[in-house]
């Protein structure tokens, strides 16, 4: 990301359920530190405060920004919880495969102690995977 700026004006577009961004830019009052592509919260005269996107910044301000951003969204917090979730669940992964592997193969010894049959066959299994 590119460093942010403390701004006189930003230009937003608001998210539309079915398109996703869209093209029509608005332009906001701000007085926080922002970058492209970051998401703040706005008073909308229909929908209420809303989340918008960046994607502009104007240092110089804006004859069209009548009303001013709310808060900047920081989502760090939420990042670094998905990341911790993410590494969580392959830790568990790795090591259910190999409480796996551990729970074969000593099903396997004991079978080798009480089965001559399955014995020959674990010693070679043991040769193969050296």
């Amino acid at each position: 990301m590119n460093e942010a700026h403390q701004t006189g004006a930003i230009a937003v577009t608001f998210a539309h359920r079915q398109a996703g961004y869209n093209e029509k830019r608005y332009h906001y009052k701000c007085k926080y530190p922002v970058e492209v592509g970051d998401h703040v919260i706005v008073d909308t005269p229909h929908n209420g405060y809303t989340c918008v996107k960046v994607v502009a910044v104007l240092p110089a301000g804006s004859a069209n920004a009548t009303k001013s951003v709310i808060q900047v969204v920081n989502d760090n917090e939420y990042q670094a919880d998905l990341q911790r979730e993410k590494r969580i669940r392959e830790i568990k992964a790795q090591l259910k495969a190999r409480q796996n592997e551990i729970a074969e193969l000593a099903f396997f010894r004991h079978l080798a102690e009480v089965d001559p049959e399955a014995k020959v066959l674990v010693d070679e299994l043991s040769k193969l995977a050296a």
